[in-house]
């Protein structure tokens, strides 16, 4: 695993982007949801890492996320 997500609390949606591999369109939609969680700091928006981690989770749980 990316040990910039083991170390840090947030990340950029771009880090979100290449550690998952999920593109900017549904990293936002998930956001828009509620799936994931973030803070804005000004103009950046920043992934928390533990919402991240419990996307992936229930991911692998159920399978897909499609609607």
């Amino acid at each position: 695993m990316n040990t910039a997500l083991n170390q840090r609390i947030t990340i950029s949606v771009d880090e979100a982007m290449s550690a998952t591999g999920i593109g900017k369109t549904m990293l936002y939609e998930l956001l828009g949801d509620g799936s994931l969680r973030s803070i804005k700091l000004g103009k950046k928006r920043l992934i928390i890492v533990e919402s991240l981690h419990e996307l992936i989770a229930s991911m692998e749980s159920y399978g897909d996320l499609s609607k």
